[in-house]
């Protein structure tokens, strides 16, 4: 059986990431989470064994693994399960699909972070700003 997809949920230092639960099919009881910075996971180092227990907290079907950045928020990196028998041993064979994690970045640009809007009448509309950072009133 192949290991699920992983899933972003957060990415920033402390990440978050999903897969679907299958207990009626799998026949893991934990995965362990690697990471690689290279797209073809070449010396993928481990994050750190997750149990497949389900999350009721977001799911009924979904396993939640918490886990700090391996890499600096700058940097670009891959993730990828692989399962982990209950003899504890890992299906090395069977891995789930890589999936790409992008760097996280204070200077890159924002769309829209904030959108200001001013009640005119019965309508809200968007609230000019000129370069100076002051609003422009327009009659």
């Amino acid at each position: 059986m192949t290991a699920p997809s992983v899933q972003l949920f957060t990415n920033s230092y402390a990440m978050m990431v999903y897969c679907d639960f299958y207990s009626f099919l799998s026949n893991y009881i934990a995965y362990n989470l690697y990471y690689s910075t290279s797209s073809t996971m070449v010396g993928e180092a481990v994050v750190g064994r997750f149990p497949n227990i389900v999350d009721t907290m977001y799911s009924k079907r979904s396993v939640m693994i918490p886990f700090s950045r391996p890499v600096s928020e700058s940097t670009e990196f891959y993730l990828r399960l692989k399962g982990v028998f209950s003899s504890g041993s890992e299906d090395s064979s069977n891995p789930g699909s890589t999936k790409f994690i992008a760097a996280v970045s204070e200077s890159l640009p924002l769309n829209k972070p904030v959108i200001i809007q001013g009640y005119d009448g019965n309508v809200y509309r968007p609230v000019q700003v000129n370069s100076a950072g002051k609003l422009v009133t327009t009659t």
